[in-house]
């Protein structure tokens, strides 16, 4: 006889709404100010497809040089828009998970050596120069 399989705990839509909407609302200025950029972001996105067109029905049947030079610098413009708001959305979205809130947690810090492992740190005086290894806490 086959066992009976156990049943799934029966999912609470009401909790898991109430803890998005304290999420939004704690993270608010966050994801308002990324809202915004993903606006910007797609409405530019759609600059290249439109030129296209433009290219293909006006520039091309007319020759003319004039247009095409305008439609270029309009798909640059949309181009640089697209690459800093996702540069600026990832900023926006990594500030809050990086380090606890603290982004200063690994300032200074190196990265790891590859084989040992281990972390060198500059020494907190300005201008000493000193790499400290953190685990014997020798200076090399």
């Amino acid at each position: 006889m086959a066992s009976p399989t156990p049943k799934k705990p029966k999912y609470d839509t009401k909790r898991a709404w109430a803890e998005a909407r304290a999420l939004i609302w704690t993270h608010r200025q966050s994801v308002g100010i990324g809202l915004i950029l993903m606006l910007f972001s797609r409405a530019s996105g759609f600059v290249l497809p439109y030129s296209t067109k433009r290219v293909l029905d006006d520039v091309l049947p007319n020759r003319d040089i004039r247009m095409l030079g305008y439609i270029a610098l309009a798909g640059l413009g949309a181009t640089i828009v697209q690459s800093v708001t996702g540069y600026a959305l990832s900023q926006v979205v990594s500030v809050r998970s990086a380090a606890g809130h603290r982004p200063s947690a690994r300032r200074g810090a190196g990265p790891p050596h590859p084989i040992t492992g281990t972390i060198f740190r500059q020494h907190e005086k300005r201008g000493a120069g000193i790499a400290r290894d953190e685990r014997s806490g020798r200076h090399s």
